[in-house]
């Protein structure tokens, strides 16, 4: 290269370097940036553990949507997905909470947060009693290759033990009988008082 040709595209060549540089920077901001409203929305969830307000639950729900706007490409988005759900579901937009997990399940089917996403997308099915379609849903938690030998499926199991009377989409608790649970088992015994004011226990009536 000359001399001539050089001085013509140093110009050039130092243009492009600042133009990679600005790029290189914008993106490093735009992930720093990204990493901060993470943050934020980590706390949010967090603040909502020990106290849960309707307030809080909107600002949430509001910051959520507006971070899977700016940001659906984030490593975390799964997550913001999960927290979004569940405060739908906390504010009673059930309805709303199974669209974001079904979306969620949709973009992320393998991420981190899937396998919470599908609990409670079922859990949110049980609470309008949409039994038939939490039924598949836990199902499909239990047959999932990646995620069927962990907690939320062992939680899917018990809670399809369940009556679906008796399902209104809670985690079952320690303390709590599945269907399974009284089958063979003794019943327990009572004591009332029929009209004639005689008592009435089952113990009277055992064999």
């Amino acid at each position: 290269m000359t001399r001539a040709t050089f001085k013509n595209t140093y110009p050039v060549f130092i243009a492009v370097l600042v133009l990679v540089g600005f790029c290189l920077n914008g993106t490093a901001t735009a992930s720093l940036k990204a990493a901060y409203k993470y943050q934020e929305l980590k706390k949010l969830s967090k603040d909502l553990k020990k106290q849960e307000t309707p307030e809080a639950l909107e600002t949430l729900i509001t910051k959520a949507e507006a971070f899977l706007t700016t940001y659906p490409d984030y490593k975390r988005v799964d997550e913001v997905y999960y927290l979004l759900g569940n405060a739908r579901m906390a504010s009673g937009q059930v309805e709303a909470a199974i669209l974001v997990f079904e979306t969620s399940m949709e973009k992320h089917p393998e991420a981190r947060y899937a396998e919470r996403c599908l609990l409670n997308l079922g859990l949110a099915h049980d609470k309008l009693g949409n039994h038939d379609a939490a039924d598949a849903v836990y199902q499909r938690l239990i047959d999932h290759p990646k995620f069927g030998t962990r907690s939320q499926a062992k939680l899917a199991k018990k809670i399809l033990e369940q009556e679906h009377d008796s399902r209104t989409g809670e985690i079952p608790t320690p303390g709590s009988r599945t269907r399974s649970a009284w089958i063979g088992k003794p019943a327990t015994d009572f004591q009332v008082v029929t009209l004639n004011g005689e008592p009435l226990s089952l113990e009277k009536y055992r064999g």
